[in-house]
């Protein structure tokens, strides 16, 4: 036999109290989950957020501050956009989401490769002669 094998107790069929026949149990995570999708609720997309996010932006103020009261049935993710939008910093949430929909601004660097390329190699022509 190999070597650490003969301290092995075979396997022993039928019924054994150490044996664990369903499984390991689940996770809180996953009971809400599923709990939550036989009620009919259902994971967000990535669509389903820049959709928001794009709708949002375009409504009028007194939208959002509808949205933003506590008392209104809207998911949390439209909550808590509109809170940012009308709170203090609102124009600062605005551009974080403008960044996040559509990107951040393309700068443009304009640089002279082709001067740096012909100085280098001039000047290490001229080291050659």
């Amino acid at each position: 036999m190999a070597k650490g094998r003969e301290n092995l107790i075979p396997f022993k069929k039928g019924f054994d109290q150490n044996r664990n026949l369903k499984g390991r149990p689940k996770r809180m995570v996953s009971n809400i989950n599923d709990e939550l999708r036989s009620e009919g609720y259902e994971g967000v997309t990535y669509d389903d957020v820049v959709s928001c996010m794009r709708l949002i932006v375009n409504l009028p103020y007194s939208k959002l501050v509808e949205i933003a009261n506590k008392d209104t049935d809207y998911p949390l993710l439209y909550k808590l956009i509109a809170k940012e939008l009308i709170g203090k910093n609102g124009g600062q949430q605005l551009d974080k989401i403008l960044d996040r929909v559509f990107g951040r601004t393309k700068t443009q660097v304009e640089e002279d490769v082709e001067e740096i390329i012909i100085k280098e190699r001039a000047s290490q022509d001229l080291e050659l002669d």
